[in-house]
């Protein structure tokens, strides 16, 4: 509760902290609480949710610390060949990265 009394006194690391990316951050610590709710363990949390409540977590890390590109994000991927899912994760820097080389390489496929 204190992330949520800083955020909404902005005082400290808060007080810097836009309008919007306030809210967000109040959503998504709201959020957080009502998944992990009366749970004793993290395998009480279904992985869909298991899932929104890490990128809910490090989304918040990353908007306190200002590092956006240092956080972690996961998502479920199936893999060539298997019908069982797997979880991935990589950087939001990673993300980027892997995407603008995507673009290019689409690009190039094209002649754009």
């Amino acid at each position: 509760m204190e992330i949520r009394q800083g955020v909404q006194s902005r005082t400290g690391r808060y007080r810097n902290l836009d309008e919007n990316k306030r809210n967000q951050l109040l959503e998504k610590q709201d959020f957080v609480l009502r998944a992990i709710e009366g749970k004793q363990t993290a395998d009480e949390v279904p992985e869909d949710t298991w899932l929104e409540v890490f990128n809910s977590l490090e989304w918040i890390e990353a908007t306190i610390n200002n590092a956006d590109g240092e956080r972690m994000i996961c998502t479920k991927m199936r893999t060539t060949g298997s019908n069982m899912p797997t979880r991935v994760c990589k950087t939001a820097e990673q993300m980027r990265i892997e995407r603008e080389f995507a673009r290019k390489k689409r690009e190039e496929r094209h002649g754009l």
